[in-house]
């Protein structure tokens, strides 16, 4: 969860310096020398060119819809631009006379083609609404996050520097966070539902039930855990438990089952703490056990030997290929990850640790009974 609030806050971050700061610029260094379609005057006469900026002198009028070279922009008055048009002519102009379309470069051949971009402003921003909320809610904020991205420039190479493209460019944002609020919690919810039925696969069908009815009504009550943070996840999970711990794995090993994990047990059992632990993945029948299993289990075996302890440890190998490790009435973790035997994580592991009483309350229950009810071995 707080990674993908990490992202959201980045990605909202990102586009806001693109769109505010990093646009304007590059839009204003994209001025100079590129080619603008002017507006239709309101007379009919064409468009008032002056010999020099802030005047009132008119020396003549380009011809209306016609395109126009950028020669210079005014330094202290931006809003007054320089141009030629194809006759060699040159005047200042003012850019309320721009029609907002950025052409191809001066350099290079003019096309009369510009009216393919003529879309109203109107139907641009429903397209800008249809693309950016139909994004999110197909297929997620990453690829919003692209859409949004294309638009902005989009706008900066067809509409350049001016007040049409910087409204343009506010509507993008204000689209996409927009449908942020919208969409957010409702994304949120299906993209974890897809993770956690991947790692639940393996688990009971009421498990499976109880965990997507937390995802659904209180998100916020999980956290999400990946890769090596799994090994910092079991040692918090044995620092915290008070009464109870609960752990089932696939196997269980000497990489794990050593050193500061064994001092962290012990610790925990001097204080009273029942822990729980279940293993026995079966492949074609059968758990085969390897020399670093053995190795573990001799070790727990001598932890209860040589410690006089308040809680007691109780160890249960049967078919069992779930991965859950629970804490009292705290939390559960579920997920892919085999808490005993992996240290190395050569493949992609996640779990989630779920803050509901409810469920860690149902699932305590059923796996002290697993355990218990399974042959010692």
């Amino acid at each position: 969860m707080n990674q993908r609030i990490s992202f959201l806050s980045c990605a909202r971050f990102i586009l806001v310096f693109i769109g505010f700061i990093l646009v304007p610029i590059f839009a204003h260094s994209q001025d100079i020398g590129g080619s603008v379609m002017l507006k239709e005057s309101r007379s009919g006469r064409g468009i008032p060119a002056h010999a020099k900026p802030l005047t009132k002198e008119i020396t003549f009028s380009f011809q209306n819809n016609s395109i126009v070279t950028i020669r210079e922009i005014h330094l202290e008055k931006p809003h007054w631009l320089l141009v030629e048009d194809s006759l060699g002519k040159t005047g200042w102009i003012i850019t309320k006379y721009v029609g907002g379309i950025s052409v191809r470069k001066s350099n290079r051949k003019r096309s009369t083609g510009v009216s393919f971009f003529r879309l109203d402003e109107l139907g641009w921003k429903i397209a800008i609404i249809i693309s950016v909320f139909g994004s999110f809610w197909l297929f997620g904020i990453r690829l919003t996050l692209i859409v949004s991205v294309l638009w902005v420039g989009w706008t900066i190479f067809k509409m350049g520097n001016n007040s049409a493209s910087m409204i343009q460019l506010a509507f993008i944002l204000g689209s996409y966070a927009l449908a942020n609020i919208i969409f957010k919690k409702d994304l949120l919810i299906r993209e974890l539902k897809k993770d956690i039925a991947t790692a639940t696969k393996n688990y009971s069908e009421s498990t499976k039930k109880q965990v997507e009815k937390v995802f659904h009504d209180n998100p916020d009550r999980i956290e999400k855990i990946r890769g090596k943070n799994h090994l910092v996840a079991l040692e918090s999970a044995i620092v915290d438990s008070q009464s109870t711990l609960s752990i089932l794995s696939g196997w269980v090993s000497s990489s794990i089952i050593k050193g500061h994990i064994v001092s962290l047990i012990k610790k925990a059992l001097e204080r009273g703490v029942n822990i729980y632990i279940g293993y026995g993945y079966e492949f074609k029948g059968e758990h085969k056990r390897s020399k670093n299993a053995e190795e573990a289990l001799k070790t727990l075996e001598q932890i209860e030997l040589e410690t006089d302890n308040r809680g007691k440890l109780y160890i249960n190998e049967f078919p069992n290929h779930e991965k859950i490790i629970l804490v009292d009435n705290k939390y559960i973790i579920c997920g892919s990850n085999n808490w005993l035997s992996n240290r190395y994580f050569f493949n992609s592991e996640n779990s989630y640790k779920i803050f509901d009483q409810q469920l860690v309350t149902s699932e305590g229950s059923r796996i002290k009974e697993l355990i218990l009810d399974a042959d010692n071995t």
